[in-house]
């Protein structure tokens, strides 16, 4: 069976783009083009290098520069940057603050800032998550790395633990890898790089559910997880309590940002000439929208991306495909 799950340091490449994040505001949210008028995106793909997805309150990622060396800065619902091109990265605004890095002497530091473009916890951490419920993950070097720059370095060179938006450690620094929390309350941490030991703790740190060798993080009351390593992995959906909703068979797998959204949750079946197939089922292992796609992303908002051949488009809680407004 062909895996695709990635390994942790391209799983933090993805969290630098918020994979993870729950924007969770009242202003402008949601996909660009809900916001911006096509218009409006054209002209700015003309000032723009990159420009993220969708909004997250109020404020949408943006960057300028070659690909060595993109500037990242936030623009606001009417497409004025309103805080400038300057991080190396930058994750999206969640509960006021958005996490962003610069480099300081040949290392990636990471820190905060608010709407109004100020620093409010200085970069000095190797790496960081958003905040969700007060809390945000934040990375340190192991004791005795004695690495001075970024060359060679690894994730598993680094320990996470979690910060409020003082800036204060609420959750001790000692996991060697962890994510955000989400609107469950729990959040998926790594307590051992190379005994794959990972368990989910709540908001005072402590440990609430473990005995896994992989996880995804908890959405709509679920979250998949696996027991085993290599061919003898077993993937399952678990409930906040650490109930099994549903096993899945040996021919199917989760990738490591999979997400319950509006009842559905993308998974991947592998075949007997090993194509791989992408379809969604729900917390019950029923299949809802058939295993038929290249790559399928997870529900938001009642739709989600999908690729079919060459093609990526938008299809709705059905299956159907969703026609781009003009």
């Amino acid at each position: 069976m062909k895996k695709t799950l990635i390994t942790l340091s391209l799983i933090a490449m993805a969290l630098a783009g918020g994979l993870f994040s729950a924007c969770g505001s009242s202003e402008a949210n949601g996909p660009i083009e809900d916001i911006l008028t096509k218009e409006k995106i054209a002209e700015l793909e003309k000032n723009y290098t990159f420009i993220a997805d969708e909004f997250c309150q109020g404020l949408c990622r943006v960057s300028k520069g070659d690909f060595q060396d993109w500037k990242y800065g936030f623009i606001n619902a009417k497409g004025e940057e309103v805080i400038k091109c300057q991080y190396s990265s930058a994750k999206d605004f969640t509960e006021g603050m958005a996490a962003f890095s610069k480099t300081i002497d040949g290392k990636t530091l990471w820190g905060f800032i608010d709407k109004t473009g100020k620093e409010v916890i200085p970069a000095k951490y190797r790496d960081a998550g958003s905040f969700v419920s007060g809390l945000a993950p934040v990375a340190i070097d192991k004791p005795n790395n004695d690495n001075d720059d970024d060359w060679g370095i690894s994730l598993n060179e680094y320990l996470w633990g979690y910060i409020n938006p003082q800036g204060e450690e609420v959750i001790k620094i000692q996991y060697t890898y962890a994510e955000e929390f989400t609107a469950d309350g729990l959040a998926h941490v790594q307590k051992d790089v190379k005994d794959a030991d990972d368990a989910y703790i709540n908001t005072k740190g402590e440990e609430v559910l473990s005995g896994y060798t992989r996880g995804g993080n908890f959405s709509e009351g679920y979250a998949w997880v696996a027991k085993g390593i290599s061919d003898d992995r077993q993937y399952m959906i678990i409930d906040t309590k650490g109930e099994v909703s549903y096993t899945l068979p040996k021919n199917m797998e989760f990738k490591h940002d999979a997400m319950f959204g509006d009842g559905l949750i993308p998974a991947l079946k592998v075949g007997r000439d090993d194509e791989e197939k992408y379809g969604y089922i729900n917390a019950k292992g029923e299949t809802v929208i058939d295993f038929k796609y290249k790559d399928a992303d997870n529900f938001k908002n009642g739709k989600a991306k999908v690729k079919l051949k060459k093609k990526r488009f938008y299809i709705d809680t059905k299956g159907t495909e969703i026609e781009e407004k003009d």
